[in-house]
Formats: structure tokens, C-alpha cells, sequence
């Protein structure tokens, strides 16, 4: 993880520490985040914390911007439908221990919220799920409906709901501000530096995209599981290592004509996937079934294409880079790319 914050660190807004298992499960973690902060990144973390050892000490001395806690239940038979196995009083005890660490250390960060799924059986609980949130001591509260699981257990159901969002008082905006460089001895300036100074080449001029959407995940983000293969988005493809995009200690997957084991943002698969978006009608003119090749799984993808960091993202990675140093309309011109 190190070495891919090493390289790609310097030009990145944001890393996400979750999406392929459970982060805190990796005693490493903390110190991931303190190196994502060399590079002046936003840190976001998702979690249970349905564990039995937690330091929430080193979570909060960290660096960390925000934590997800992911509590889909204000009583322990209804959390357990969806969280199997987990013990919610034991979610609870770890997030007295984090609140508890924010406050003797004297920090607002990591912003911490309960964020809630809603299904069938626990949308009754919301209220409750609220005032046990004030009262443990959280900054928000957050709750909407739930991804589809009934391929998994057709007795969970997710039910429509328009979210949900309490604030309990800390001003956010200002709490991520103050943490923008909480460790400037540790910042690499050098890199960070290079990246500024580096010349943007130019790519092939292709024409207009035919296609009436695209992907921004495609050329804003990229994602890496425990095991250093590379992905373009959060979506998981499933159990198919053949749909790997690219390795991050291998480089491109055997037979990709490409220069991927130097650049694995920009991999074959990378190409294939852009150019789908880019004109899909030519793409399967060229790379129709009977295409030799493979087809990156993007080419039935069916899920929303918006891509984060957003514009309103950048504006306010712009805003707390230098305080009080760009007024709105130079705000407006630097997060407008």
C-alpha cells in the first residue's frame, strides 16, 4: 500500500480505506493512513467495529479525516440479520473508546457517522438507532435504503427510504480544514512538488464521444484489493481473476499489448473500457464476440457511472489547501476541470 500512495499519492485528492473486507482487521492501518497524509490526502475509512481489540487511540492519532460506522440496527437481534455474527454491544464499547480518544486528545477528526441500511426488518429502528447515536456521542447520522441482497437471503429485503442525515454539532467543514496537514514534518514537498511542476502530455485526439455517458471512474479513480490487483472502481467483478485489470506488483495481465507493468492506471483493459464508453458502437465493431481478446467487465456495467472526487470535492480541496487565499470565482475556475 505504501508503494502505491509512493506513486500515485502526489497528484491523488483522496484514498478510501474499505470496500474488499473489513480495514481494521490489518494492524497496519493507522500507519497507512499517516502516510496517505504525506500527501496532503483526504482519508476516509468504513468499518463494523465489531471487533474485540480496536486502539481507537491510534485510529484518532492517525491523521484520520472520517469514519464510517456501519450499524444497521439499534438492538442486537435486529443488527444480527444483516450482520451476521456481529455483536453490537461490542460496536457500541469501540465507539465510547473512539469518542472517548477524540476527546482527551483534544481532536474533532476522525468525523465519525453512524451510517444505517435500511431493510424491512430494522427500518422501524431508526429513531432509536438516532437517539443511541446522540447519546454515544457521534457527529452524524446517516440512513437510506439498502442495496439489493436477495440473491444472497430473499428474507432480507431493502426497503425504500428517503435518507436520512442528523448532524449533533461539530461543524465538519472546519474539523476537515484543521485537518488538512495534521503532520507537516512528515509531508514529502518534494514529490508533491514534482507533481505540480510535471508537463501534462496531451493523449490522441479521438473526436467527440459518441456515447451519451461516460465513466469517471475510468480516469479518476483507481482501486487495489489486499492482494495487488488492480480494479477501476469500487464495483467488485466477482471471483473472475480473469477480469483484473492490471496487477500492482506484476503489472498488465499476460497478452494486454501495453506498457501497463510501468503505468497500471492506464493498463489494456484501462483502454478498452474508455474507448467502450468513448463510442460503444464502434468499439463492438472492433472488439465484437468474436474478438480474440478480453473484454474489460465495464462493457455491462450496470451501475451508477459518477465517479468521486466531484467537482464540489475539489473546490473544497482547493479551499482548505490555503485558507482565505482564492475567492469564489478562482474556486470556481480551479475545481471546474
Amino acid at each position: 500500500m505504501a508503494a502505491l500512495l509512493d506513486q500515485y499519492g502526489p497528484p491523488a485528492l483522496f484514498v478510501t480505506l474499505y470496500n474488499y473486507g473489513e480495514p481494521l482487521v490489518n494492524p497496519e492501518t493507522p500507519k497507512v493512513i499517516r502516510h496517505s497524509k504525506r500527501y496532503l490526502l483526504r482519508t476516509l475509512l468504513s468499518t463494523n467495529l465489531s471487533l474485540p481489540r480496536f486502539d481507537a487511540q491510534a485510529y484518532v492519532e492517525s491523521g484520520l479525516d472520517y469514519m464510517i460506522l456501519s450499524i444497521d440496527g439499534a438492538t442486537q437481534p435486529v443488527y444480527e440479520r444483516f450482520r451476521r455474527k456481529g455483536n453490537l454491544e461490542q460496536v457500541f464499547q469501540n465507539v465510547r473508546k473512539l469518542v472517548q480518544a477524540k476527546r482527551e486528545t483534544g481532536r474533532s477528526t476522525p468525523v465519525i457517522t453512524w451510517r444505517l441500511l435500511a431493510f424491512e426488518h430494522n427500518v422501524h429502528e431508526i429513531p432509536a438507532a438516532i437517539e443511541m447515536a446522540r447519546r454515544l456521542g457521534v457527529d452524524q447520522f446517516e440512513a437510506s435504503s439498502a442495496w439489493d441482497v436477495s440473491w444472497d437471503d430473499p428474507d432480507i429485503r431493502a426497503a425504500p427510504l428517503e435518507p436520512v442525515r442528523v448532524e449533533f454539532g461539530l461543524d465538519v467543514y472546519t474539523a476537515m480544514a484543521q485537518n488538512w496537514n495534521p503532520f507537516p514534518q512528515d509531508l514529502n514537498v518534494a514529490a508533491i512538488d514534482r507533481e505540480f511542476d510535471a508537463e501534462i502530455e496531451p493523449g490522441p485526439e479521438n473526436g467527440a464521444s459518441q456515447s451519451a455517458s461516460t465513466c469517471e471512474w475510468l480516469y479518476k479513480t483507481i482501486a487495489m484489493d489486499a492482494g495487488g490487483r488492480i480494479f477501476p472502481c469500487c464495483c467488485s467483478p466477482g471471483q473472475d481473476a480473469d477480469l483484473t485489470f492490471a496487477d500492482f506488483h506484476a503489472g498488465a495481465p499476460q497478452g494486454m499489448d501495453t506498457n501497463a507493468h510501468e503505468e497500471v492506471f492506464n493498463s489494456g483493459m484501462h483502454q478498452l473500457a474508455r474507448r467502450f464508453f468513448a463510442d460503444p458502437r464502434s468499439y463492438w465493431l472492433k472488439h465484437g464476440q468474436g474478438h480474440a481478446g478480453r473484454h474489460p467487465y465495464c462493457v455491462k456495467c450496470e451501475f451508477n457511472k459518477i465517479a468521486f472526487p466531484h467537482r464540489m470535492q475539489m473546490r473544497n480541496y482547493f479551499a482548505m489547501a490555503a485558507p482565505g487565499a482564492f475567492d469564489d470565482r478562482s474556486l470556481d475556475l480551479l475545481s471546474a476541470w
